[in-house]
Protein backbone atom coordinates (compact mmCIF):
# COMPACT_ATOMS: atom_id res chain seq x y z
CA UNK A 1 0.00 0.00 0.00
CA UNK A 2 1.18 3.59 -1.26
CA UNK A 3 1.37 5.65 2.26
CA UNK A 4 0.08 8.42 0.44
CA UNK A 5 -2.78 6.95 -0.65
CA UNK A 6 -3.34 4.93 2.21
CA UNK A 7 -6.38 6.73 3.70
CA UNK A 8 -7.87 7.57 0.28
CA UNK A 9 -8.24 3.96 -1.46
CA UNK A 10 -7.98 2.30 1.94
CA UNK A 11 -9.99 4.39 4.43
CA UNK A 12 -11.31 2.70 7.51
CA UNK A 13 -13.91 5.59 8.39
CA UNK A 14 -15.88 7.43 5.12
CA UNK A 15 -18.16 10.76 5.54
CA UNK A 16 -20.12 11.93 2.97
CA UNK A 17 -20.91 16.24 2.92
CA UNK A 18 -23.28 17.15 1.56
CA UNK A 19 -25.55 14.43 2.41
CA UNK A 20 -29.35 14.76 1.31
CA UNK A 21 -32.28 12.88 2.00
CA UNK A 22 -33.60 13.35 -1.23
CA UNK A 23 -33.34 10.08 -3.38
CA UNK A 24 -32.89 12.31 -6.54
CA UNK A 25 -29.75 14.46 -5.41
CA UNK A 26 -26.27 12.95 -5.51
CA UNK A 27 -25.47 13.34 -1.66
CA UNK A 28 -28.13 10.72 -0.90
CA UNK A 29 -26.86 8.21 -3.56
CA UNK A 30 -23.57 8.57 -2.60
CA UNK A 31 -24.41 8.10 1.24
CA UNK A 32 -26.31 4.86 -0.02
CA UNK A 33 -23.15 3.54 -2.06
CA UNK A 34 -21.68 2.93 1.32
CA UNK A 35 -24.49 0.84 2.64
CA UNK A 36 -22.35 -2.44 3.26
CA UNK A 37 -18.70 -0.83 4.25
CA UNK A 38 -17.45 -2.46 6.66
CA UNK A 39 -15.75 0.68 8.30
CA UNK A 40 -17.63 4.01 9.66
CA UNK A 41 -19.88 5.66 7.60
CA UNK A 42 -21.17 9.42 8.43
CA UNK A 43 -23.29 11.74 6.97
CA UNK A 44 -23.01 15.88 6.78
CA UNK A 45 -25.33 18.28 6.66
CA UNK A 46 -25.90 21.47 8.56
CA UNK A 47 -29.16 20.89 8.41
CA UNK A 48 -29.03 17.58 10.70
CA UNK A 49 -32.22 14.97 11.18
CA UNK A 50 -31.38 11.43 10.03
CA UNK A 51 -30.81 9.99 6.49
CA UNK A 52 -30.96 6.54 5.57
CA UNK A 53 -30.91 5.55 9.15
CA UNK A 54 -27.74 7.28 9.96
CA UNK A 55 -27.60 10.73 11.67
CA UNK A 56 -26.41 13.34 10.08
CA UNK A 57 -23.85 15.79 11.83
CA UNK A 58 -23.73 19.17 11.38
CA UNK A 59 -20.52 19.72 10.45
CA UNK A 60 -17.10 17.45 10.12
CA UNK A 61 -15.78 18.75 13.61
CA UNK A 62 -19.18 17.26 15.16
CA UNK A 63 -18.21 13.48 13.85
CA UNK A 64 -17.15 11.89 17.54
CA UNK A 65 -14.48 10.05 15.35
CA UNK A 66 -11.09 10.88 12.66
CA UNK A 67 -12.50 10.37 9.63
CA UNK A 68 -10.02 8.90 6.95
CA UNK A 69 -11.98 9.92 3.52
CA UNK A 70 -14.51 12.39 3.40
CA UNK A 71 -16.74 12.51 0.05
CA UNK A 72 -17.24 15.81 -0.99
CA UNK A 73 -21.11 16.46 -2.99
CA UNK A 74 -21.14 20.53 -2.60
CA UNK A 75 -20.99 23.38 -4.79
CA UNK A 76 -17.59 24.19 -6.10
CA UNK A 77 -17.75 27.71 -4.09
CA UNK A 78 -18.27 25.60 -0.84
CA UNK A 79 -15.27 23.52 -1.01
CA UNK A 80 -12.76 25.31 0.48
CA UNK A 81 -14.23 25.62 3.56
CA UNK A 82 -14.91 22.39 3.79
CA UNK A 83 -11.52 21.18 3.22
CA UNK A 84 -10.30 24.02 5.95
CA UNK A 85 -12.60 22.23 8.13
CA UNK A 86 -11.40 18.75 7.42
CA UNK A 87 -8.08 19.84 7.75
CA UNK A 88 -8.19 21.11 10.93
CA UNK A 89 -9.80 17.53 11.91
CA UNK A 90 -7.34 15.41 10.09
CA UNK A 91 -8.80 14.32 7.39
CA UNK A 92 -7.04 12.34 5.34
CA UNK A 93 -8.13 12.54 2.24
CA UNK A 94 -11.08 14.18 0.14
CA UNK A 95 -12.96 13.27 -3.02
CA UNK A 96 -14.77 15.86 -4.81
CA UNK A 97 -17.46 14.67 -7.07
CA UNK A 98 -18.23 18.39 -8.08
CA UNK A 99 -16.62 20.31 -11.55
CA UNK A 100 -16.30 23.85 -11.72
CA UNK A 101 -12.77 24.02 -11.70
CA UNK A 102 -9.70 23.76 -13.80
CA UNK A 103 -11.52 22.12 -16.79
CA UNK A 104 -13.97 25.56 -17.44
CA UNK A 105 -11.07 27.70 -17.39
CA UNK A 106 -10.88 31.33 -15.70
CA UNK A 107 -11.84 31.36 -11.66
CA UNK A 108 -11.83 27.49 -12.24
CA UNK A 109 -8.51 27.83 -12.07
CA UNK A 110 -8.10 29.65 -9.51
CA UNK A 111 -10.45 27.84 -7.51
CA UNK A 112 -8.76 24.54 -7.99
CA UNK A 113 -5.84 26.33 -6.48
CA UNK A 114 -7.43 27.49 -3.62
CA UNK A 115 -8.27 23.99 -2.95
CA UNK A 116 -5.54 21.90 -3.81
CA UNK A 117 -3.21 24.78 -1.94
CA UNK A 118 -5.43 23.98 1.43
CA UNK A 119 -4.85 20.42 0.84
CA UNK A 120 -1.36 20.37 0.90
CA UNK A 121 -0.91 22.23 3.91
CA UNK A 122 -3.14 20.48 5.57
CA UNK A 123 -1.76 16.90 4.61
CA UNK A 124 -4.52 15.53 2.34
CA UNK A 125 -4.71 13.90 -0.46
CA UNK A 126 -7.30 14.52 -3.12
CA UNK A 127 -9.07 12.98 -5.83
CA UNK A 128 -10.78 15.06 -8.43
CA UNK A 129 -12.14 18.09 -8.57
CA UNK A 130 -14.79 16.78 -11.23
CA UNK A 131 -14.89 13.02 -11.49
CA UNK A 132 -16.89 9.93 -10.68
CA UNK A 133 -14.54 8.41 -7.81
CA UNK A 134 -13.58 4.91 -7.49
CA UNK A 135 -14.63 1.25 -6.57
CA UNK A 136 -12.71 -1.34 -4.41
CA UNK A 137 -14.86 -4.50 -4.54
CA UNK A 138 -12.79 -6.47 -2.26
CA UNK A 139 -13.06 -3.63 0.29
CA UNK A 140 -16.97 -3.34 -0.53
CA UNK A 141 -15.95 0.31 -0.89
CA UNK A 142 -17.82 2.18 -3.60
CA UNK A 143 -17.11 5.61 -3.90
CA UNK A 144 -19.40 7.00 -6.24
CA UNK A 145 -22.87 8.51 -6.86
CA UNK A 146 -23.82 5.69 -8.81
CA UNK A 147 -25.16 2.75 -6.48
CA UNK A 148 -25.41 0.09 -8.96
CA UNK A 149 -21.54 -0.14 -9.12
CA UNK A 150 -21.71 -2.00 -5.96
CA UNK A 151 -22.61 -4.74 -8.03
CA UNK A 152 -19.24 -5.04 -9.46
CA UNK A 153 -17.37 -7.81 -9.12
CA UNK A 154 -14.19 -8.54 -7.48
CA UNK A 155 -10.97 -9.45 -9.40
CA UNK A 156 -7.68 -8.51 -9.98
CA UNK A 157 -7.39 -5.91 -13.05
CA UNK A 158 -7.09 -2.68 -11.56
CA UNK A 159 -8.38 0.07 -13.41
CA UNK A 160 -7.45 3.96 -14.02
CA UNK A 161 -9.11 6.56 -16.44
CA UNK A 162 -8.56 10.25 -16.35
CA UNK A 163 -12.14 10.90 -17.64
CA UNK A 164 -14.93 10.09 -14.54
CA UNK A 165 -17.17 8.81 -17.15
CA UNK A 166 -14.88 6.64 -18.50
CA UNK A 167 -13.83 4.97 -15.28
CA UNK A 168 -17.36 4.05 -15.10
CA UNK A 169 -17.75 2.25 -18.96
CA UNK A 170 -14.71 0.35 -18.43
CA UNK A 171 -15.79 -0.87 -14.76
CA UNK A 172 -18.62 -2.49 -16.28
CA UNK A 173 -17.39 -3.43 -19.50
CA UNK A 174 -15.64 -5.53 -17.54
CA UNK A 175 -18.27 -6.39 -15.16
CA UNK A 176 -20.52 -7.33 -18.70
CA UNK A 177 -17.57 -9.57 -19.59
CA UNK A 178 -17.78 -11.74 -16.21
CA UNK A 179 -14.73 -9.98 -15.12
CA UNK A 180 -13.45 -8.12 -11.85
CA UNK A 181 -11.54 -5.57 -10.60
CA UNK A 182 -9.22 -4.81 -7.52
CA UNK A 183 -9.85 -0.97 -8.60
CA UNK A 184 -11.86 1.54 -10.40
CA UNK A 185 -10.73 5.03 -10.37
CA UNK A 186 -11.31 8.80 -12.20
CA UNK A 187 -8.70 10.61 -11.93
CA UNK A 188 -10.89 13.61 -13.01
CA UNK A 189 -8.76 17.30 -13.23
CA UNK A 190 -5.98 15.04 -11.44
CA UNK A 191 -5.01 18.32 -8.95
CA UNK A 192 -3.22 16.24 -6.77
CA UNK A 193 -3.49 12.22 -7.07
CA UNK A 194 -2.78 11.85 -10.77
CA UNK A 195 -2.43 8.50 -13.32
CA UNK A 196 1.11 8.14 -12.05
CA UNK A 197 0.63 7.96 -8.22
CA UNK A 198 -2.50 5.28 -8.49
CA UNK A 199 -0.28 3.19 -11.19
CA UNK A 200 2.58 3.19 -8.58
CA UNK A 201 -0.38 1.88 -5.96
CA UNK A 202 -1.50 -0.64 -8.05
CA UNK A 203 2.49 -1.45 -9.11
CA UNK A 204 2.59 -2.44 -5.34
CA UNK A 205 -0.62 -3.87 -4.36
CA UNK A 206 -1.26 -7.65 -4.30
CA UNK A 207 -4.48 -7.74 -5.65
CA UNK A 208 -3.60 -6.34 -9.11
CA UNK A 209 -2.42 -8.62 -11.62
CA UNK A 210 -2.49 -6.14 -14.49
CA UNK A 211 -3.24 -2.38 -14.93
CA UNK A 212 -5.42 -0.75 -17.53
CA UNK A 213 -4.89 2.56 -18.43
CA UNK A 214 -7.27 5.33 -20.30
CA UNK A 215 -5.33 8.35 -21.09
CA UNK A 216 -6.69 11.31 -22.07
CA UNK A 217 -3.92 14.03 -21.36
CA UNK A 218 -1.01 14.07 -19.48
CA UNK A 219 1.09 17.10 -17.77
CA UNK A 220 4.54 14.84 -17.35
CA UNK A 221 4.58 12.61 -19.74
CA UNK A 222 8.32 11.52 -19.02
CA UNK A 223 6.90 10.56 -15.49
CA UNK A 224 4.62 8.54 -16.72
CA UNK A 225 6.74 6.88 -18.64
CA UNK A 226 9.40 5.93 -16.08
CA UNK A 227 6.35 5.07 -13.89
CA UNK A 228 5.19 2.82 -16.30
CA UNK A 229 9.10 1.44 -17.02
CA UNK A 230 9.35 0.21 -13.35
CA UNK A 231 5.91 -1.10 -12.96
CA UNK A 232 6.40 -3.51 -16.05
CA UNK A 233 8.86 -4.71 -14.64
CA UNK A 234 6.37 -6.24 -11.75
CA UNK A 235 2.86 -6.70 -13.37
CA UNK A 236 1.70 -5.92 -17.43
CA UNK A 237 0.36 -2.34 -17.92
CA UNK A 238 -1.89 -1.92 -20.90
CA UNK A 239 -2.39 1.69 -22.14
CA UNK A 240 -5.14 3.46 -24.43
CA UNK A 241 -4.08 6.92 -25.36
CA UNK A 242 -7.31 8.67 -27.06
CA UNK A 243 -6.16 10.61 -30.27
CA UNK A 244 -7.90 14.13 -31.08
CA UNK A 245 -9.80 12.81 -33.92
CA UNK A 246 -11.61 9.83 -31.38
CA UNK A 247 -11.71 11.94 -28.53
CA UNK A 248 -13.67 14.96 -30.10
CA UNK A 249 -15.45 17.76 -28.04
CA UNK A 250 -16.49 15.50 -25.07
CA UNK A 251 -13.46 14.55 -23.24
CA UNK A 252 -11.79 17.96 -23.63
CA UNK A 253 -14.79 19.61 -21.95
CA UNK A 254 -14.62 17.24 -19.15
CA UNK A 255 -11.48 17.12 -18.13
CA UNK A 256 -9.71 20.00 -20.12
CA UNK A 257 -7.10 18.09 -21.16
CA UNK A 258 -6.25 16.97 -24.91
CA UNK A 259 -3.57 14.19 -26.03
CA UNK A 260 -0.66 15.69 -28.32
CA UNK A 261 1.39 14.12 -30.81
CA UNK A 262 -0.72 10.94 -30.74
CA UNK A 263 1.84 8.82 -32.41
CA UNK A 264 4.65 10.06 -30.44
CA UNK A 265 2.92 9.35 -27.10
CA UNK A 266 1.90 5.77 -28.68
CA UNK A 267 5.71 4.91 -29.28
CA UNK A 268 6.81 6.38 -25.82
CA UNK A 269 4.46 4.26 -24.05
CA UNK A 270 5.72 1.37 -25.59
CA UNK A 271 8.91 1.92 -25.35
CA UNK A 272 8.02 2.22 -21.22
CA UNK A 273 7.06 -1.06 -21.89
CA UNK A 274 3.29 -0.60 -21.81
CA UNK A 275 1.24 -2.59 -24.84
CA UNK A 276 -0.23 0.13 -26.30
CA UNK A 277 -4.14 -0.42 -27.70
CA UNK A 278 -6.89 1.38 -29.90
CA UNK A 279 -10.35 0.79 -28.29
CA UNK A 280 -12.15 0.12 -25.09
CA UNK A 281 -12.91 -3.36 -25.94
CA UNK A 282 -9.20 -4.16 -26.72
CA UNK A 283 -8.55 -2.51 -22.85
CA UNK A 284 -10.34 -4.70 -21.41
CA UNK A 285 -9.60 -7.78 -23.47
CA UNK A 286 -5.99 -7.40 -22.90
CA UNK A 287 -6.21 -6.70 -18.99
CA UNK A 288 -8.25 -9.98 -19.01
CA UNK A 289 -5.56 -11.82 -21.04
CA UNK A 290 -2.65 -10.49 -19.03
CA UNK A 291 -4.38 -11.14 -15.22
CA UNK A 292 -4.41 -15.07 -16.84
CA UNK A 293 -1.11 -15.05 -17.88
CA UNK A 294 1.75 -13.08 -18.67
CA UNK A 295 5.44 -14.32 -20.20
CA UNK A 296 8.40 -13.27 -18.80
CA UNK A 297 9.55 -10.14 -20.39
CA UNK A 298 12.70 -10.60 -22.64
CA UNK A 299 14.92 -7.85 -23.96
CA UNK A 300 14.65 -9.92 -27.55
CA UNK A 301 11.27 -11.32 -27.03
CA UNK A 302 10.64 -12.65 -30.59
CA UNK A 303 7.53 -13.76 -32.52
CA UNK A 304 4.38 -15.15 -31.21
CA UNK A 305 2.14 -16.67 -33.39
CA UNK A 306 -1.77 -16.77 -32.72
CA UNK A 307 -4.44 -18.80 -35.21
Amino acid sequence: MTVGLARLLAPKSVAVIGASSAPEKPGYQMLRAFENFPGSVYAVNPRGGEILGRPVYSSISAIPDTVDLIAMVVPPNASADVLREAADCNVGAAFMVSGGFSETGGDGYKRQSEVLDICRKGGIRLLGPNTSGFMCPDRKLFCTFLPAATKLRKGSIGIVAQSGGINITLAFLAHEMGLGISLSIGIGNGADVGVTDVIRHLADDEGTDVIAVHLEGIADGRNLCETIRQTVTKKPVVALPVGKADLGGFAESHTGKMMGAFDLTCAALSQAGAVVVHSTGELIDAADAFSRFRLPPKADPGVGILT
